[in-house]
């Protein structure tokens, strides 16, 4: 590059990731303008489509970037450089709050050290990313980017980790909206006091501490903990760091001041960065168990301890993660079930429940109407009843205020026995309950078909509030078979159910978000095929429709 100024188009990079950019992927024109009779040049693009945002660089053959026409031209790269080189281009920024941030350290266990397989360098979501932690040009690695996450994590020479698997479930039990991104600064064989910034110098001085140690250490600046900080720095600029993750312990096997150095480590970090224990908490994995004849695993004993020396802090557990032969070390399927158990920690600080412990539930919204009745609850049955036989419902119900009843009343929709609205007049009318608001109640209603039902109608009124229904059982006497297909709707869809009259609106639920700040996610349910009224895409059945995109017969509209 002409003048000898390489690092700005490092500094351009920086940028582009700064401003969201997919920095690793850029888009090149060359050459560029096409049509230019005078020397040629590269133009690449970093883009954020998302945000409408592009930072654009030129470089002029046989000239470098951004030189100007001028016989002096050179002077304009000068002051550029000297622009991004001063002020990093991270003075202003907006955090996301949705772009939730991990910081992890450690030693081997964290860098990782199980060979990378082709299931893990696949199907990584985009919404977990990780920055690069050092430079390395052969590796394609620029410090301080944010990138995809395929793995390694640590250092391009290292392996697969417990933060690999840690960001995948996260992403995957988390709404769409809201991204993953970890740091990762850990060296292999390292002393936990590698990372307490008052004593890690006076450590790598130490005549015991091996030249490769301090190799490794070297590509984190000689300082592993700043570089840490430094990064997390630069993420809190695009995003909030949730959490700090820790896997070391073999280096320090059983010394029992080792809780008291993690928690100087862990409120150097907290001080160093602004950040209150309460809303960061600490995850420490265990190492390998004494009945896999772990090298190390009586510093379990002082792990497990960890919350009595750190209030915020919480053990992951490694029990049944395979280890490698050195009895150190997990394997690649060992890595995997441990960091979404780190992962399973994290969410249930969240407030969040993983998807395989999820209760599916059908959810309605009611405003209070002019009556006791003028909401309902509709569900086709996939198959009429026998006229006659004798049945029994439970079902549980959960009411976010008290509801004065709540009444079942079975249908034969197919009936040509119509009343004045057109709707059939073969009603089996059954008992209300009243319904107090609070937890969930089981309801039991036994009753004899007196039609061929099809449709269960499931009505309640004056009721302003959420009614939840799960696990519906509809079994014929004497015989155990629930003839409600998704009765529990863990199949993760609500087919079959509506609602009718004055219908509100309703979606499929789950209990997944416990805490405030995160959107609970739902699946807006279609109207059944034989109402004909039309519906808004949240659900909520509307009498005369303007213009936008509705729902008809099952199928989306477009008024205009």
């Amino acid at each position: 590059m002409a003048g000898g100024y390489p690092a700005i188009e490092e500094y351009v990079k920086k940028w582009a990731a700064y401003e969201g950019c997919d920095a690793s992927n850029p888009q090149v024109i060359r050459p560029y303008p096409a049509n230019s009779t005078g020397p040629k040049a590269t133009r690449t693009i970093y883009n954020n489509v998302n945000d409408g945002v592009e930072v654009t660089l030129i470089a002029i053959d046989g000239k470098g970037h951004w030189h100007s026409n001028e016989a002096n031209g050179v002077h304009s790269t000068k002051e550029l450089w000297a622009f991004f080189k001063q002020h990093q281009l991270d003075q202003t920024s907006t955090p996301d709050p949705n772009f939730l941030i991990y910081l992890c350290f450690g030693q081997s266990n964290m860098e990782g050290n199980a060979a990378i397989e082709a299931q893990d360098k696949t199907g990584v979501n985009p919404r977990f990313m990780s920055m690069y932690t050092l430079d390395n040009a052969q590796a394609g690695w620029t410090m301080g980017l944010w990138h995809t996450a395929v793995p390694p994590q640590a250092r391009p020479d290292t392996k697969l980790s417990v933060v690999d698997y840690f960001g995948r479930k996260m992403v995957d039990n988390l709404p769409e909206e809201v991204k993953v991104g970890t740091i990762t600064v850990a060296v292999g064989g390292a002393s936990i006091d590698l990372f307490d910034k008052d004593k890690y110098q006076a450590y790598l001085n130490d005549a015991n501490t091996a030249d490769w140690l301090r190799n490794y250490a070297k590509e984190y600046g000689g300082n592993p903990y700043g570089r840490l900080i430094e990064l997390a720095k630069i993420a809190q600029k695009k995003g909030v760091i949730k959490g700090i993750l820790l896997h070391q312990g073999e280096t320090n096997n059983c010394d029992p001041t080792w809780p008291s150095k993690v928690k100087k480590i862990y409120n150097d970090m907290l001080a160093d960065l602004g950040l209150d224990a309460k809303n960061v908490p600490l995850l420490v994995g265990e190492l390998g168990q004494k009945d896999q004849n772990a090298a190390c695993w009586g510093h379990n004993a002082i792990i497990d301890n960890i919350a009595a020396t750190i209030p915020t802090a919480h053990v992951v557990s490694s029990k049944d993660c395979p280890l490698q032969s050195d009895r150190l070390h997990f394997t690649a399927e060992g890595y995997r079930m441990f960091g979404k158990r780190y992962a399973d920690v994290m969410l249930e600080q969240l407030g969040v429940i993983p998807v395989e412990n999820r209760n599916y539930f059908i959810r309605y919204e009611s405003h209070a109407g002019a009556n006791l009745w003028d909401q309902q609850a509709v569900y086709t049955l996939p198959k009429a009843l026998e006229k006659d036989a004798k049945y029994t419902l439970t079902m549980k119900v959960r009411t976010s205020a008290d509801c004065e009843t709540l009444g079942f009343w079975p249908i034969w929709n197919a009936s040509t026995n119509k009343n004045q609205w057109g709707g059939s007049a073969d009603v089996q009318y059954l008992a209300p309950y009243p319904v107090e608001a609070g937890e969930w109640k089981t309801l039991t209603w036994k009753f004899t078909a007196q039609f061929p039902l099809d449709t269960f109608q499931f009505v309640f009124g004056g009721y302003t509030g959420n009614l939840d229904i799960d696990d519906l059982v509809l079994v014929t006497d004497g015989i155990t078979e629930n003839l409600i297909d998704n009765g529990d709707f863990s199949k993760n869809h609500i087919q079959g159910w509506s609602a009718n009259w004055q219908g509100p609106s309703y979606y499929l639920a789950n209990d997944a978000y416990q805490s405030t700040g995160i959107t609970l996610p739902s699946v807006v349910a279609q109207p059944s095929q034989q109402d004909d009224a039309y519906y808004t895409l949240q659900g909520v059945r509307v009498s005369h429709p303007t213009s936008g995109i509705f729902i008809h017969k099952g199928k989306k509209i477009v008024m205009k």
